[in-house]
């Protein structure tokens, strides 16, 4: 008899229980790296982006500090009138990305929640940030850029904050962006992350010596989580909490 051979049913089944397994345990990881690295990327084109609108603006209108903006307020606007914030944060707007494609304004400082950015935001410790931009709502203005939300807040109060030494002794206003627009997760450090405008450039929030977000914080809040993601191109402090700018830049 000619006798040929060939796995059994159980055989079958076991190995692709086996495959089934090992493929649960490695497919979230694999799935985690891949956002990870999307997460990277996005953010590194935007500050790209951002750095390069920043010198054609300065090329034509000077420095921020001569852009005209002002530290004054206007008290309560009416429902048809903006705070002089509001008016310096539109102005911020339209000169930065006056040379950028693919942008849509979506308020003129009327609605903080324009651009979907009205919903719940997070910090990463699962904390509710109640508001992106302090109790007013005319102090901001918001645009779209390639699926992104963006959101432009010049400075209260004073026209000029100091933020840490350097550059960032010279701050004029903060550029939010939601990486993914209005979709989840809506966390700081995950796909929420902030830049400020300076005198000089465009600086991501949390460098070495920053005094307002500093890293130190980044794990918990995520606030100060922006310039090791574009630096050290990874979000470990997701991970692990013994990262720092001296020490470890990965788990």
């Amino acid at each position: 008899m000619d006798f040929k051979k060939a796995f059994t049913l159980a055989e079958v089944l076991i190995t692709l229980g086996i495959i089934g397994v090992v493929a649960a345990m490695t497919l979230p990881t694999v799935v985690n790296k891949y956002k990870e690295k999307e997460t990277v990327t996005k953010l590194k084109k935007f500050y790209s982006i951002l750095s390069q609108s920043y010198l054609s603006a300065t090329q034509k209108y000077g420095s921020p500090s001569e852009w005209g903006i002002t530290g004054r307020d206007a008290g309560n606007p009416d429902e048809d009138e903006e705070s002089y914030t509001a008016v310096n944060s539109i102005l911020i707007r339209d000169r930065l990305f006056e040379n950028v494609k693919n942008v849509e304004n979506c308020d003129n400082a009327k609605d903080q929640s324009a651009c979907g950015l009205g919903a719940a935001y997070y910090f990463i410790d699962g904390s509710r940030a109640l508001t992106i931009v302090g109790s007013s709502a005319q102090t901001s203005s918001s645009l779209m850029l390639d699926g992104s939300s963006v959101m432009v807040i010049a400075n209260g109060g004073s026209a000029v904050v100091n933020r840490g030494p350097g550059v960032l002794s010279e701050t004029y206003a903060i550029i939010y962006i939601d990486i993914n627009g209005p979709k989840a997760p809506n966390t700081f450090g995950r796909d929420f992350f902030l830049f400020y405008l300076t005198d000089k450039n465009i600086m991501p929030a949390g460098t070495e010596h920053e005094t307002m977000w500093p890293f130190s914080g980044c794990s918990t809040k995520g606030a100060g989580c922006t310039a090791w993601v574009i630096m050290n191109e990874n979000m470990d402090y997701l991970k692990c909490k013994d990262l720092s700018w001296n020490g470890k830049k990965k788990c």
